[in-house]
């Protein structure tokens, strides 16, 4: 694959500094410039600045997008905004030197920041402010748009470091002191009895964090601007329950999507949730990772509800329930996590009370690796795959071991899978090579993503997935001491619309085969931590895959170790962000499935299949898991 023109023009004139003559050019490509701008760190040369904040060039941009970059700060943004009140789209993403401070100037008060970009924006449409550490409440504020009609805030948290102090919430009759509508006040302010049910006290170890997104910076947004379809707040941790009964009662019916991903300061999750749902009918996607609290006994477990007339599509990562919630019988997605103890007939009863649902992603994660945790949680697959065998589209499944009578289910009943994550050590090879023979009829024909980590396979199974997995775009094979440079060759003849590929662990791979790759499939993300890569390696990635969007490369051991003159030919040949960054930092996820950022990245950071958040650092064979 080669770059396009446009791409090749604007490296031209980026690399020759032809800053004098970009002023007057049409507004997508300066909105496309000032991205290449900023993904090739040139924000800090003096006549691209002098550009940037020339009232030519921002008066008619109506679309910003900065990633990872260290040199958008606050006064880049008051540039733009200083002359520019006509933006419809922001997205400033992972750029830690962003704030959204106040200053004061000869009694004269100064926005910055996120503050100065979104003050008068009254054409704004679609905001994304993620994974900024500085942005607080405040900044907030002075979003107002009648057009308004998406927001994400995901993860906009702080370091980790942590204070608590205990609260207690109270329940009063008079009702709420803070609105009108059921809500939960801590400490001085009452709490409708509506909002709760009964009269009780309520004393949680509740985490604070200085300075980030809390309930009423959410309160402020949703009542300026109640046009808003679709939200995203996800690991916003300083959010409590009011930040949900504010959502219900200014958003209401005009709420489409809402994601509430790792919120752990929510206390009364079910009621706050029945709640939102039955105030917001129209929503149609709603995600709940790990959002309802199961540390209790089962016997104090209450029975979740989450209401709805037009809901399809629900996520319920992370939330082991030994008995469903019950849903509204329109959903027909739904994505779960099981570890085997769970009532398997209670289970399938929820599921066949949904006659609309089409599409289960079912996650399955032993707790423990003991023989008795294994077996239930064989047991448990071997019980319920026969009757929702049919509706599983994804499997994700981390074990020891999988029976062969549990392993013949799944490669014979799942007519409709497409993706496939075994983390198993053990299974029948003979099996997993019947399951691709066949080539494009085969029944791992269909497949789009497989990943297999830690697996103990033979030379023919992988060869038998190499001549099988004709549709596969997204394929791991990490930590399989087998997988070699023939193995690539051969995958890189039959999967020509392979774009993902983790190869981490795999020390027998060599420039041989990640050449083969390199030249027949368009790569967009390139794993190759601890194989036997080298800079020939980096060099043919630089040639043939210019729309390379990430690449992890090293562990903390530094193997394999590239010069600096290769990942700087990458960086540079690459159209979109190249970044190194640090062993510990983390690589930022475009949601809970197997998405990821566009812009480029180089780095040592690895994040493999997505498990919502999860962040996995890697050291040759050994992993663990953060999350």
């Amino acid at each position: 694959m080669v770059k396009s023109l446009f791409n090749i023009c604007l490296a031209a004139t980026c690399q020759h500094n032809l800053y004098g003559y970009l002023a007057d050019l049409p507004t997508s490509c300066k909105q496309r410039l000032l991205e290449f701008f900023s993904s090739h760190d040139q924000l800090f040369l003096s006549e691209c600045a002098q550009l940037v904040s020339s009232p030519s060039f921002g008066r008619n941009l109506t679309e910003l997008r900065f990633y990872l970059s260290d040199q958008v700060t606050d006064s880049v943004l008051e540039a733009i905004a200083a002359h520019n009140r006509a933006l419809q789209q922001i997205a400033i993403i992972f750029c830690q030197n962003i704030t959204d401070k106040l200053t004061t100037l000869f009694s004269r008060s100064l926005f910055k920041g996120i503050r100065a970009i979104t003050s008068g924006q009254r054409k704004i449409e679609k905001l994304e402010f993620r994974a900024l550490k500085k942005l607080t409440s405040n900044g907030l504020s002075l979003i107002k748009s009648n057009f308004l009609h998406t927001v994400d805030l995901s993860s906009c948290i702080k370091s980790p470091v942590k204070k608590y102090k205990m609260t207690s919430l109270s329940m009063y009759d008079a009702g709420c002191s803070y609105c009108t509508l059921p809500c939960l006040v801590v400490m001085s302010r009452g709490i409708c009895p509506r909002a709760l049910g009964d009269c009780r006290h309520y004393h949680r170890k509740v985490s604070v964090e200085d300075g980030e997104i809390k309930s009423d910076g959410i309160y402020q947004l949703v009542y300026l601007n109640r046009n808003i379809h679709c939200l995203y707040l996800n690991s916003c941790r300083g959010l409590n329950d009011q930040a949900l009964y504010d959502i219900a009662h200014y958003l209401g019916e005009k709420l489409s999507v809402l994601e509430l991903d790792f919120l752990p300061n929510v206390i009364d999750p079910s009621s706050a949730l029945f709640y939102l749902s039955r105030n917001c009918p129209n929503i149609k996607q709603l995600s709940l990772c790990r959002f309802f609290e199961v540390g209790r006994e089962l016997t104090l477990m209450p029975e979740y509800r989450i209401a709805g007339v037009g809901l399809r599509d629900v996520d319920l990562h992370g939330n082991y329930f030994f008995t469903l919630p019950l849903l509204p019988p329109t959903v027909n997605r739904i994505r779960l996590s099981v570890c085997g103890d769970e009532d398997v007939n209670s289970l399938i009863d929820r599921l066949e009370m949904l006659p609309q649902l089409t599409s289960i992603h079912l996650q399955m994660n032993c707790k423990e690796p003991s023989w008795r945790c294994v077996e239930d949680a064989n047991s448990f697959l071997r019980s319920i795959l026969p009757y929702i065998g049919s509706k599983i589209t994804r499997l994700h499944i981390s074990l020891p071991t999988i029976i062969d009578g549990v392993f013949s289910l799944i490669t014979q009943c799942l007519p409709n899978l497409s993706h496939l994550a075994l983390d198993v050590k053990h299974i029948n090879n003979k099996l997993l090579r019947l399951f691709f023979t066949g080539g494009i009829h085969s029944p791992g024909s269909r497949l789009r993503s497989l990943k297999l980590c830690r697996l103990r396979t033979t030379y023919r199974a992988l060869f038998a997935i190499a001549r099988g997995a004709h549709s596969i775009t997204d394929l791991e094979v990490s930590h399989i001491p087998c997988v070699d440079d023939r193995f690539l060759a051969l995958l890189a003849d039959n999967c020509m619309g392979l774009k993902n590929i983790n190869l981490n662990g795999c020390r027998y791979v060599t420039d041989k085969g990640l050449a083969a790759l390199a030249r027949k499939c368009c790569l967009k993300e390139v794993r190759i931590r601890a194989t036997s890569c080298t800079d020939k390696s980096i060099y043919l990635l630089a040639q043939f895959c210019p729309d390379l969007e990430w690449i992890s490369h090293a562990d903390f051991s530094g193997r394999p170790k590239f010069s600096d003159k290769a990942l700087q030919c990458l960086k540079d040949s690459c159209v979109q962000r190249n970044e190194i960054a640090e062993p510990h930092i983390p690589r930022l996820e475009e949601n809970k499935e197997d998405f990821f950022f566009s812009p480029c990245v180089v780095s040592f950071k690895q994040h493999d299949s997505k498990e919502l958040s999860i962040a996995t650092f890697l050291i040759h064979a050994d992993t663990f898991h953060e999350l």
